[in-house]
């Protein structure tokens, strides 16, 4: 996989952490596999990690609240124990996050005119697990539509130039490129 760090080792992505282990803080018990993760599209921010827990029986998906993460690395992620698994239930504002799997990659990435830039390829976090970025694959063709920053960087967006992320599309501000 291509990467696109605008700091070298400073930033991973969602593709990099999906399937990685989630171990309790000192590491004797582990909590589940990162299936997914939620995005607050208000804040702009990771809200959860979606864990399998599933077993071979039994399919058991759970969320762990970003603010229990206690680091985030490229081969696991360590949380505060392991009662800080949850079910959607137990977290209200759930219902307005958005997973990157399921509803943010594929989507279209249009500017403020609402003109088709790309598709949201990859979500990027920093090691605190702060929502820095994303990827997008530049179809053929819209090259001239693309800031010569954004093509120089390989399709990679910072966060600050998001306007909005919708359940349809994310709009970006290329100004803020």
């Amino acid at each position: 996989m291509e990467k696109i760090y605008t700091k070298k080792d400073q930033m991973f992505s969602f593709r990099e952490i999906k399937g990685k282990e989630v171990f309790t803080q000192n590491g004797e018990s582990k909590v589940g596999i990162v299936e997914d993760v939620m995005i607050d599209p208000h804040l702009l921010e990771v809200a959860a990690i979606v864990t399998d827990q599933s077993t071979a029986v039994v399919r058991n998906m759970q969320m762990i609240p970003s603010v229990e993460v206690e680091s985030w690395g490229k081969d696991t992620i360590s949380v505060t124990g392991t009662e800080v698994i949850k079910s959607g239930s137990e977290l209200p504002d759930c219902e307005q996050w958005m997973c990157v799997s399921g509803q943010l990659l594929g989507q279209g990435v249009v500017n403020m005119s609402g003109k088709l830039l790309g598709n949201l390829d990859d979500v990027f976090f920093d090691k605190q697990g702060r929502l820095t970025g994303y990827k997008i694959n530049i179809p053929g063709g819209s090259q001239e539509d693309m800031t010569e920053e954004l093509t120089k960087n390989g399709g990679f967006i910072p966060v600050a130039a998001t306007h909005s992320i919708g359940t349809k599309r994310t709009t970006i501000n290329r100004s803020k490129l």
